[in-house]
């Protein structure tokens, strides 16, 4: 994860989510992360919802809040699409009907888990606590374990605000939320990159969710792999909670863009592909509230954690100290001491 856009802005995160009442978010302090995108759209009678989490309803015309994160996407995709030759007609529309920002400022460090926890806390990681994306394990004992654990963060999240004023709450593949207070959870966690990485997350998450979304979304199995749940799936777990549940506020993280630039670069045809798919989501989720008829008393955000820059070289301060005899590797390459 590298550079974050330069310019300041207002974050519509804030500007949505401050709508709810002062009750669901007292003492969150603005931060703006990443672009921010603001809409909200007139809709017909959705279905009933089914039998869920008592929860009352929010004073004022927006009583339902909407963060996504596509992380690690950068302004021009939205900006400037065409120069890209990019087919986003999501964001577009988000762009011409609601708010939005040529660039933010992240925190910093500006990497998905300290961005994203300021993104659901309003404050810096200096303050949240989470200030790397890995714990901290020089001598990597703990097989590469990030930070995964809600209890490491020092200050309380939207939904922690939302839960404590009766509210209810959706958390889906957000970084730094297993164990999080949320009605329905899927955190982001894996290990060992095998099927039994299936089998953690749904351990950890809302007890019979997968089941209700396998019900409603029959190709949903076929979207959790041993590399995670992909976007596609992530978004049929915040369709249907929208549509059957409708909780106050919710929070989804979509990834395939950063991974595509990690692996192939800023702009490669990978890149632009997954770009495209993250644009697909955003409509399914405007679908979605149109289906359960809440758009038009929804505020949805769509925010970034990071830029990008492509580089060419690398810098590796560790070789430097091993030649100095500072450090000791094993046969593996891990430093023992």
């Amino acid at each position: 994860m590298t550079r974050s856009p330069t310019r300041d802005t207002r974050s519509a995160v804030n500007h949505c989510c401050r709508k709810l009442g002062r009750s669901l978010l007292s003492g969150w302090k603005q931060w703006a992360i990443g672009l921010t995108l603001l809409v909200g759209c007139a809709a017909p009678q959705g279905p009933a919802a089914l039998p869920v989490a008592a929860s009352p309803e929010p004073p004022g015309p927006i009583r339902h809040a909407i963060v996504i994160t596509v992380d690690g996407l950068i302004p021009d995709s939205y900006v400037s699409p065409d120069a890209h030759g990019l087919r986003v007609p999501v964001l577009r529309r988000l762009v011409a009907e609601g708010a939005s920002s040529d660039g933010a400022r992240s925190v910093f460090p500006s990497v998905t888990y300290p961005a994203h926890t300021s993104i659901a806390s309003g404050v810096v990681p200096a303050r949240h606590g989470i200030v790397a994306n890995r714990s901290f394990d020089p001598l990597e004992k703990n097989q590469e374990g990030w930070r995964w654990y809600a209890e490491d963060v020092k200050v309380p999240r939207i939904w922690d605000l939302a839960s404590n004023a009766g509210y209810s709450s959706a958390v889906i593949n957000w970084p730094v939320t297993v164990g999080a207070h949320a009605t329905y959870l899927v955190p982001e966690i894996w290990r060992a990159g095998t099927s039994e990485d299936q089998k953690l997350v749904r351990a950890l998450s809302t007890p019979g969710l997968f089941e209700a979304v396998l019900k409603a979304y029959p190709d949903f199995s076929a979207r959790v792999t041993d590399g995670g749940i992909d976007d596609e799936g992530k978004t049929d777990i915040a369709s249907y909670l929208i549509e059957k549940a409708r909780p106050t506020v919710l929070f989804l993280h979509l990834t395939q863009v950063d991974s595509a630039q990690h692996q192939y670069g800023l702009w490669s045809a990978e890149a632009l592909t997954a770009i495209e798919g993250s644009d697909r989501q955003l409509g399914r989720i405007l679908e979605a509230l149109q289906h359960a008829g809440i758009a038009a008393s929804t505020a949805l955000a769509v925010a970034s954690d990071h830029g990008f820059a492509n580089v060419n070289r690398l810098v590796r301060p560790g070789a430097l100290l091993r030649q100095a005899g500072l450090i000791r590797l094993d046969d593996q390459g891990k430093v023992v001491s």
